[in-house]
């Protein structure tokens, strides 16, 4: 971090507590808010800085190729500020698509996450919303570090990599050790929202589908971001995207808020889906 940054921080922190403002880790008592058109609900998410990413030697026990890639793609931690926004209580349902866009051919159950859409319908999705959507508010993807904020509900610290005590019952993933390991464990998605929420009353973060994010992908993303409000951006078309929090396919290692992939904008698949976010209109 710059002076200037320092500075700016400093300032902001400052504001905030003069003016009252929220910026305590949010809680699952959260307010919310229903949209009345597609039926989303959607958490309020304070106002705070949090450090992004993970430690360099934070999985130094486990095997090489994996913690290069960590090391290479989700670091270094760096502090992160985001203003305050609205994220989708869990991921878009096909009901929801439905009451925003209409019927989709091959469509699911309505309680199961929209799958098989590329990152641009997700995109369309989200225009369609703000379009239809009263005056003073926008709705798009969240950026990674608004996903990653929200998914650490706030200001919790990277611990240590998952295991079946804290997964079961908040993540559907695949691995030896999971929710269903009695029996068959179920392949495909499962209703969105039936696993135990966060501490910010969030569900389905990780596990069950793969969630777009805004912004495009790259392995020094961390380098390059800013203080306030970091996001990659790019229009050229053919661009990664990065997705985040894992799948129903995904083994446990998968399930850290701080995991990132790439995938093709243009790709479709049944482990793919999104939530979305809800911002003033006059916003980021």
């Amino acid at each position: 971090m710059t002076p200037l940054d320092r500075f700016l921080l400093s300032a902001a922190l400052a504001l905030a507590a003069a003016s009252g403002s929220a910026r305590a880790a949010p809680s699952a008592d959260n307010p919310t808010v229903k949209d009345p058109l597609s039926g989303i609900t959607f958490v309020r998410m304070a106002k705070g800085c949090y450090q992004m990413g993970v430690p360099a030697d934070a999985f130094a026990d486990q095997d090489g190729a994996f913690r290069r890639r960590v090391e290479r793609t989700e670091g270094p931690v760096h502090e992160a500020c985001i203003d305050e926004f609205w994220i989708a209580r869990h991921e878009i349902t096909e009901a929801q698509w439905r009451a925003v866009m209409g019927p989709r051919p091959g469509a699911g159950a309505d309680d199961l996450p929209v799958r098989g859409t590329s990152w641009q319908e997700a995109v369309a999705f989200t225009a369609r919303l703000s379009e239809r959507a009263g005056p003073g508010w926008r709705y798009r993807l969240p950026t990674e570090a608004e996903w990653e904020y929200a998914c650490r509900a706030g200001s919790a610290p990277v611990t240590a990599l998952p295991d079946r005590g804290r997964m079961d019952g908040v993540a559907w993933y695949s691995s030896p050790y999971g929710r269903a390991s009695a029996g068959k464990r179920p392949r495909n998605p499962q209703p969105a929202g039936r696993m135990s929420g966060n501490a910010a009353g969030l569900h389905d973060m990780l596990g069950n589908v793969w969630e777009w994010t805004l912004d495009a992908y790259a392995d020094d993303a961390y380098r390059r971001h800013a203080l306030f409000n970091p996001r990659i951006d790019s229009a050229a078309r053919g661009v990664s995207r990065t997705a985040r929090g894992g799948s129903i396919r995904s083994d446990i290692r998968w399930m850290r808020c701080e995991a990132r992939t790439s995938l093709d904008a243009e790709t479709r698949l049944d482990t793919v889906g999104f939530r979305v976010v809800r911002v003033p209109s006059g916003g980021k």
